[in-house]
């Protein structure tokens, strides 16, 4: 059934556009990817920025990080690519690990996982996306920020793209910010959008921008903002229940989700919003 008037040719008027043919083969590649990662869990689970930190040769997965650390450390020195104090050598031998396979040397499990996290990579050169020029319109009508017009205009097309061919009710934003990419997605494709984020200022910046961009429309922009602080663990259905019906389908959507958003995100589509996530997308923090 409809859904209202609104901007673009990705407005879900019609229901359902259809399905992801291949959506069998990709849940099966992904559970296979998941079974090899989980072999090293105790170290991927660490925040990127341990890695840096001595803590990271503390607790759960240490004897693993100083296994390889000393295996790394001496395989550069036996190349004579290291001076002391210098971690340039093992640098240029995970550079070539990850480029050429050259593993001589090396501990076999660190050479196995990076070999398997590989195989499941995308393709780092693509060809340009498709971006229709409604989703143009609408990144001008919210005057967004220079820096900030590229990426949500590549994500929030990505999402309406979604939005149809999962049949998505409801996309739900977390660490929305000032809405910048959940009122794009909002005007794109007409159906609720609610962004969470913890500050109260962009919860008002939100809609300051919603109102000056939805005005002339004859539909009212379906966007909700809550003011939330998203806690590790936490079970999310509780706050979205004004939004998410039940037999509602949830995308959820991120950007730039920094610190703990990111895996949270992850928890949430795999636990208690498990019954309602169809979808995740997520670019996340330069650390991630």
């Amino acid at each position: 059934g409809g859904r209202g008037r609104g901007i673009g040719a990705w407005r879900v008027e019609k229901g359902c556009a259809g399905r992801m043919g291949d959506g069998c083969a990709h849940a099966a590649r992904a559970t296979a990817a998941i079974a090899r990662l989980r072999t090293q869990y105790a170290v991927l689970h660490r925040h990127p920025i341990d890695a840096f930190v001595d803590r990271a040769f503390e607790g759960e997965g240490a004897s693993t990080l100083r296994r390889w650390a000393a295996a790394l450390d001496a395989a550069a020195d036996g190349r004579g690519m290291q001076e002391d104090g210098d971690d340039d050598g093992v640098v240029s031998l995970l550079e070539r690990l990850l480029q050429n396979g050259d593993a001589d040397g090396l501990p076999r499990d660190l050479v196995d996982l990076v070999r398997a996290v590989q195989r499941e990579c995308l393709p780092r050169h693509c060809p340009p996306p498709d971006v229709p020029p409604e989703t143009d319109a609408v990144i001008e009508r919210l005057g967004l920020p220079r820096k900030k017009r590229h990426e949500v205009r590549l994500l929030a097309a990505a999402a309406a793209r979604m939005v149809v061919q999962l049949c998505a009710d409801v996309v739900v934003d977390i660490g929305s910010g000032q809405g910048y990419l959940s009122l794009a997605v909002a005007f794109l494709t007409g159906v609720d959008v609610v962004g969470i984020d913890s500050e109260q200022h962009n919860h008002d910046a939100a809609l300051k921008r919603m109102r000056h961009a939805a005005a002339g429309e004859a539909a009212p922009c379906r966007f909700h903002t809550v003011t939330h602080s998203v806690g590790r663990g936490e079970d999310l259905s509780k706050v979205l229940s004004p939004y998410v019906a039940p037999g509602k389908r949830v995308l959820l959507l991120a950007l730039h989700a920094c610190g703990d958003l990111t895996s949270t995100l992850l928890r949430q589509a795999t636990g208690p919003l498990r019954a309602h996530t169809v979808g995740v997308l997520s670019i996340g923090c330069c650390y991630q």
